[in-house]
């Protein structure tokens, strides 16, 4: 597993992070990106598929949430805007929940 600190996303906005996400992706077919809002919402509502899916997207994306969005593309290049399924969303209030 390789960890790869970007600053530059920090403030990155939109356009910026899905192609920082393309272009340093690789192959790897599973890739954890860790940002800052709001370019983190706003790129996973963008790679998202309009209309129903296995989860829908969610109002907001309050800080330490987690998307899991699935592609059908054999690189991170590949993958588009609107070409994701959300499978899994979950909050911190989520996991509080689940101990309860």
């Amino acid at each position: 597993m390789e960890t790869e600190f970007l600053p530059e996303l920090y403030d990155a906005d939109t356009q910026e992070f899905i192609e920082q996400i393309q272009l340093r992706g690789g192959n790897t077919r599973e890739l954890l990106v860790v940002g800052h809002n709001p370019a983190t919402e706003q790129a996973a509502a963008l790679f998202c598929r309009p209309g129903p899916g296995p989860v829908a997207f969610p109002g907001a994306f309050p800080t330490a949430a987690l998307a899991v969005i699935d592609f059908d593309a054999d690189d991170w290049v590949g993958v588009k805007p609107r070409s994701g399924s959300l499978v899994a969303f979950t909050r911190p209030r989520d996991l509080a929940a689940e101990n309860d």
